[in-house]
């Protein structure tokens, strides 16, 4: 399918999966196509069914998605590169060495010290934290702020980072909204890691970003716009919204209710645990997606490589769509629900367990309707099973 392929080659272009890998599903996807269909190999296709069939024109689109792009010339001037940039390294740490200034040295002393903080804050106001590394706990519930930190300074001279720690300090400042949080500069050549607890009302929202660490929210009750890039995301008993990036990192959130979740992550897993939200959209590139006890009515789960598992609380009635490109999709859901079903796979297995009507089965497609058919569920894997399944009742 066209639409598949260019996916594939939009994410080469972001930089979410390498060349290779793009190449390696492109052939998964034609392999699949060309492989054997068993009863319906060699059966005359029927016009009606063109719009409800997977990738039915795979190897045409192949061949346009992809026509004029030299994926063995990408791989090897991204080794020629590369190698070019590591002798280039090696030359420079020969040189330092050379001075005196050699990467051993860089950061082979190292000086820390607490600080104590308290802080004005009233409830619905915002709590901006900006930190070059170091790890993030906050936790609502608290009258006021305060924060303790525990800052760690690397360098190469011993005096230079006693002077440094001494002029160290975190800055707070107020804000039209609330508190900005950060810590001071220092010169180049020093490293600085600021670890943060901070306690601060239960009804705050949050904006928090670190290059490299972890980030820990709880009990709080606000909008939270979060970003690790180097880092874990964890949430815990959350009321209102959250988005949350990161570049490296899993991120967890349980117990959470509010409007709206939506979560990006390029490498890492996604699991969402007792949450219920009005809108949720997730998307991984490298990473399993796992939902359980999910209450929503408006679902987007996405992944590139990796498996999505997904356990919801109530009938479908609204819209749920999920996709992976390399992995498997499995859903749990009540009976009951209302809506239009749509499953499809390249190379792998369906099945269904719902109570649908007009159904048209196909081995790599199912299509039917459940209820009035008011709402809309989509899985779509190109390399994998997508299997649906009832949820067993819970009973008191």
């Amino acid at each position: 399918m066209r639409e598949e392929i260019l996916r594939i080659l939009r994410l080469v272009e972001q930089g979410r999966i390498k060349p290779d890998e793009a190449a390696e599903l492109i052939d998964a996807l034609t392999a699949a196509e060309r492989a054997p269909t068993g009863e319906t190999a060699g059966a005359q296709e029927r016009p009606e069914e063109e719009p409800h069939r997977l990738f039915e024109r795979i190897t045409r689109a192949t061949e346009e998605a992809v026509r004029g792009i030299n994926w063995r010339g990408i791989v090897d001037t991204i080794r020629t590169q590369t190698q070019r940039g590591l002798e280039e390294m090696r030359r420079a740490l020969e040189e330092l060495e050379r001075e005196g200034w050699g990467i051993p040295r860089w950061h082979k002393h190292e000086v820390s010290t607490e600080q104590t903080m308290n802080f004005t804050l009233q409830p619905g106001q915002t709590v901006e934290v900006r930190l070059p590394a170091g790890d993030v706990l906050i936790t609502g519930g608290f009258e006021g702020g305060r924060v303790e930190t525990e800052v760690r300074l690397r360098g190469a001279n011993p005096e230079t980072l006693q002077e440094k720690l001494r002029q160290w300090s975190l800055l707070i400042e107020q804000t039209e909204n609330g508190v900005r949080i950060q810590p001071s500069e220092l010169d180049a050549g020093i490293e600085q890691v600021v670890d943060i607890t901070l306690q601060i009302p239960r009804q705050t929202n949050l904006l928090v970003q670190t290059r490299r660490g972890d980030i820990r929210v709880e009990k709080l009750e606000g909008t939270l716009h979060l970003n690790a890039t180097h880092g874990d995301v964890s949430l815990h008993h959350i009321d209102g919204s959250v988005e949350a990036t990161t570049v490296r990192g899993d991120l967890y959130l349980e117990h959470f209710k509010g409007s709206r979740i939506q979560i990006d992550t390029q490498s890492g897993d996604l699991y969402l645990r007792d949450a219920e939200a009005e809108q949720v959209r997730l998307h991984a590139t490298h990473g399993d997606i796992s939902l359980e006890r999910l209450n929503t009515q408006q679902l987007s789960a996405e992944t590139v490589k990796g498996d999505i598992s997904v356990e919801l609380l109530q009938p479908l009635t609204g819209e749920a769509r999920l996709n992976t490109v390399s992995g498997d999709i499995e859903l749990y859901l009540p009976d009951g629900c209302d809506c239009r079903v749509s499953l499809r796979t390249v190379a792998g297995d369906i099945e269904c367990a719902l109570s649908c009507r007009e159904v048209r089965r196909e081995r790599q497609s199912f299509q039917g309707v459940c209820g009035e058919g008011r709402g809309t569920l989509t899985a779509e894997a190109v390399h994998g099973d997508v299997l649906v399944n009832l949820r067993a009742h819970e009973t008191d």
